[in-house]
């Protein structure tokens, strides 16, 4: 893994993103079963709620009006429609595990029985049993007694379906602040990872770079040369390397200053940077010396880059108090043909050799070892 690849680029970044989230998943699902569990809580509630409030709005027709006669058949009617709510909520096998209702629905059960009797009654042609005064009398009082024991009911439930609503909004409230405090607690720590890996690449950066120059070092020119070395024996392709060394550097430190040099030596790099390839490997191997390693280049091409960047620096004029100062730079050059299997060393060694003939045979120019 490179350390300078993005955040999560690879396999094991992305695992630990995983089991990041893993938490924050779980707590979803466990969220996801509570609002299912509480809704189902409440589903009786909701049913008891809708079905009362039907009976209580049905109830509300007037049983006074007309004669005995007709009196009696609505009571009948109604006896009736009693016995069927009655046989429906003794059915709610779910009402019947919640407090709130036991004290009605026992009441509601005890009152069963009469409901059937007096049904039984008012469904004789005549009614014989009983007086049609006494029968209408005790069949609205059993009928206010319901309506009364329905209004309780309904009226508990809605309590209770409140408070499960209560409940409900409590949980999301809660699971809303702890989905929060674990996103923060992972973007947090992926926050601290992502500024622990940049500072690890930026760290591995220095070991690789120079500082002043921001090119590759005697280091990292190692590697790759190495690798580039290994590539051009693989595929039977040729490879240059040249040194370079800026001529009488060391009088630009004495007269001008450190400043100066340093200045110098960064323009010179940016100088180098512009006119080589993307492909070619630039260096600080020391003071003011460099080295280009050009993968796939011939002698011939090689040549003709290391003339340009001669004739460039050549031309390239420093200004420091008005005064132009005008710096040179000597080259020495050597190659490995395709197929050949030359250690970087050997190049090293005839490219300098090829650098001290260039020094000695009076700056400024090229020569070839």
């Amino acid at each position: 893994m490179k350390l300078s690849s993005p955040l999560f680029s690879s396999a094991w970044q992305r695992c630990i993103l995983l089991s990041l989230a893993f938490p924050f998943l779980i707590l979803m699902a466990l969220s996801l079963v509570a609002l299912f569990w509480i809704d189902r809580q409440k589903a009786p509630e909701d049913e008891l709620l809708s079905f009362t409030s039907q009976v209580l709005i049905e109830r509300q027709s007037d049983l006074k009006d007309g004669n005995q006669p007709q009196r009696l058949y609505r009571l009948e009617r109604q006896l009736t429609q009693q016995r069927y709510v009655l046989d429906y909520l003794s059915g709610l096998h779910e009402l019947h595990e919640h407090t709130y209702s036991d004290n009605v629905l026992s009441d509601l059960q005890k009152l069963a029985p009469q409901v059937a009797h007096l049904r039984d009654i008012l469904m004789e042609r005549p009614p014989l049993r009983m007086p049609p005064d006494e029968l209408e009398r005790r069949s609205n009082e059993l009928l206010a007694r319901l309506d009364q024991l329905y209004r309780t009911l309904h009226s508990r439930a809605l309590e209770a379906s409140q408070q499960h609503q209560e409940q409900l909004s409590r949980l999301i409230g809660a699971l809303a602040s702890i989905g929060l405090a674990v996103l923060f607690a992972i973007a947090l720590v992926l926050f601290v990872y992502e500024w622990m890996l940049r500072r690890q690449s930026g760290l591995h950066r220095l070991t690789l770079t120079d500082e002043l120059t921001r090119l590759n070092n005697r280091r990292a020119l190692l590697n790759k040369a190495e690798q580039a070395l290994l590539l051009a024996h693989r595929y039977k392709r040729p490879l240059s390397l040249a040194l370079l060394d800026i001529d009488y550097f060391k009088r630009i430190n004495d007269r001008y200053g450190h400043p100066m040099g340093d200045r110098v030596l960064r323009q010179f790099s940016e100088a180098i940077s512009e006119l080589i390839r993307e492909s070619d490997i630039a260096a600080r191997v020391g003071g003011e010396e460099f080295c280009v390693v050009m993968p796939d280049t011939d002698l011939e091409g090689a040549t003709r880059l290391c003339e340009r960047i001669r004739e460039c620096i050549n031309e390239y004029g420093f200004l420091h108090k008005g005064e132009v100062v005008a710096i040179t730079v000597s080259i020495g050059l050597t190659h490995t043909p395709g197929g050949s299997k030359t250690p970087f060393d050997t190049l090293y060694d005839r490219a300098d050799q090829a650098l001290y003939l260039a020094k000695h045979n009076g700056r400024n120019r090229v020569e070839v070892g």
